[in-house]
């Protein structure tokens, strides 16, 4: 048998793994011993004295066994082994998080095909000093003091064939008009019911410049999307995919040393266990050599090529299908091989600090310079984070430090890279939702080395869930909030999509646009627009023109 944590053989009558030290769920102790019930002759009744210092003596050797467990754990676990299952860890973390974030999308483009339907409101609000930015910073000449906000409620039922939405505007607040519309593989459709019972049609290729790369409508962008969510692999398969590729590298690892040391980052300071893998030139490029082997004949890779290529050839200008993507792939993976023998590699060492049962710090230096360094202590609640990779001018540094309570995060960070810092004001990060995927962040971006934008910052709130989401975004200097957008989304009940009712007329027809502008309730129109608070000007200008 083997041990369920670390696979190590382990026999039925080991009560621990001499590998890793976990407790065997199956142990059987072994058969009794020759001596055990011997007739040692008649028993002597034991005194109170001795029995209670015999329970107290067993209580003491239970206690001290139960202690040594985790002792032996270290004692037992090899320094290469212990790195080995901490960077398998750290990879299974990173794996999960963007497996559990593909997952999601997958489940959102399968609900499409199904039907889907999604409501909520998006608002764009202007404060007072916010109409003033536009006017100086941006120099608009219009008046804008009339303008506050406008907001859009919409409910859409959305397939992979069509889709139906309907629209409720409202400017300053007051109600300004609805639209519904309905679209599919042909035309799209328009109502505005209030002012018309006529529909507008419009050819839905026209749609185009809001497709991918300005060649496909909304309509076809969707359906290539839902095509790379279907070949983009799940969870569970990137995992299995990732783990081929882990263990090449793991299984390389042979020299690794081990000391005790400490991590400390912005004055936060944490005792650990420092794991160090001495990797030679010669050992990188057989890892390379293996990683390449395994690629070329690896069959859910190749399928996972060949969908995405699929995917990614409908909108391409190359126009090439997945199974040319794939022989590409596989010519230049086969070229890699053929010349790996002649590269040459820096020696490696990879760095790992463990502190309690997690990696508190990583550090890579390639020949004798340090070209990652990642520091994360938390104690007492305390986090501390200093982070640099590569080096000179195009180094990426980010440092910080904060508090993690009941899994949420806060702090103050900095970003530098390429000469520009800008800092971010974490006021809430829920660790606990990111791990599953979702996002429930509270962040602001403030530039500190560029001047001419330093009193401006960009505040961002995000909360999602499986049903549910919100973002907020707030433009704002010194504190004060001068543009405001939101977006408020959540799913309902899905109704299927039908089209509209009422006349149809084409939009790109002279006659059927005359039609469609004699029968719009102008006045009705123009009446809204004055009551949102439109200044006369622009509405009497408004109507001459429709007039």
């Amino acid at each position: 048998m083997n041990c369920k944590k670390c696979n190590a053989p382990l026999e039925p009558d080991e009560m621990f793994c001499a590998n890793c030290g976990e407790k065997n769920p199956d142990y059987k102790p072994a058969d009794a011993s020759a001596f055990e019930g011997y007739d040692e002759g008649p028993k002597k009744k034991k005194k109170p004295v001795a029995l209670i210092a015999g329970v107290f003596a067993a209580v003491v050797v239970v206690g001290a066994v139960y202690a040594g467990v985790g002792v032996a754990k270290s004692v037992f676990t090899s320094p290469k082994d212990q790195f080995k299952a901490a960077i398998q860890k750290e990879s299974d973390s990173v794996i999960g998080y963007i497996g559990k974030s593909i997952d999601r999308v997958k489940e959102r483009y399968k609900a499409y095909g199904d039907g889907y339907n999604t409501k909520g409101i998006a608002s764009f609000e202007l404060s007072n000093k916010g109409k003033d930015f536009l006017s100086s910073e941006l120099g608009l000449d219009s008046d804008i003091d009339w303008f506050d906000s406008l907001q859009l409620e919409y409910n859409g039922n959305v397939t992979l064939d069509d889709m139906g939405i309907e629209f409720n505007t409202k400017l300053n607040k007051k109600d300004l008009f609805k639209v519904d519309a309905y679209m599919n593989d042909k035309s799209m459709q328009v109502k505005l019911p209030e002012f018309s019972d006529d529909v507008l049609t419009f050819n839905t290729d026209e749609l185009s410049g809001i497709g991918y790369m300005g060649r496909f409508n909304a309509f076809e962008s969707l359906d290539i999307n839902a095509m790379f969510a279907e070949a983009v692999p799940d969870s569970a398969k990137l995992k299995k995919i990732s783990d081929k590729y882990t263990k090449i590298f793991l299984e390389n690892i042979d020299d690794v040393e081990k000391t005790s040391d400490s991590v400390e980052a912005q004055g936060v300071r944490v005792k650990a266990t420092k794991l160090t893998a001495y990797i030679s030139g010669d050992k990188i490029k057989e890892i390379k050599k293996d990683i390449l082997d395994k690629a070329l004949e690896d069959d859910e890779l190749k399928e996972t090529v060949i969908k995405c290529g699929d995917a990614y050839g409908k909108f391409s200008d190359n126009g090439m299908s997945g199974k040319e993507a794939y022989d590409e792939f596989r010519s230049l993976a086969e070229l890699e091989r053929e010349y790996a023998d002649s590269e040459q590699f820096n020696d490696l060492e990879f760095s790992i600090w463990v502190s309690g049962k997690k990696v508190v710090a990583k550090e890579l230096v390639a020949d004798n310079q340090t070209v990652v360094e990642y520091k994360t202590p938390v104690s007492d609640s305390k986090l501390g984070v200093e982070i640099n990779i590569g080096d000179g001018y195009e180094k990426l540094s980010i440092t910080g430090k904060g508090k993690i309570k009941n899994s949420a995060l806060i702090g103050d960070f900095d970003i530098t890279a390429s000469g520009q810092t800008v800092s971010i004001g974490v006021n809430r990060i829920d660790l606990k939702k990111l791990k599953n995927g979702y996002m429930d962040m509270d962040l602001d971006f403030a530039s500190v080395t560029d001047r001419d934008i330093a009193d401006y910052s960009l505040g961002v709130k995000v909360q999602e869930d499986t049903k549910k989401s919100s973002v907020i975004l707030n433009i704002m200097k010194d504190d004060d909030t001068l543009v405001r957008v939101a977006v408020d989304d959540a799913t309902g009940k899905f109704n299927k999509p039908n089209e509209l009712d009422g006349k149809k007329l084409d939009s790109t027809n002279d006659t059927d646009l005359q039609e469609y502008g004699e029968n719009f309730d102008k006045d009705k129109f123009t009446d809204r627009l004055r009551k949102a608070g439109v200044p006369s000007e622009y509405v009497d200008e408004l109507e001459d023109e429709i007039k």
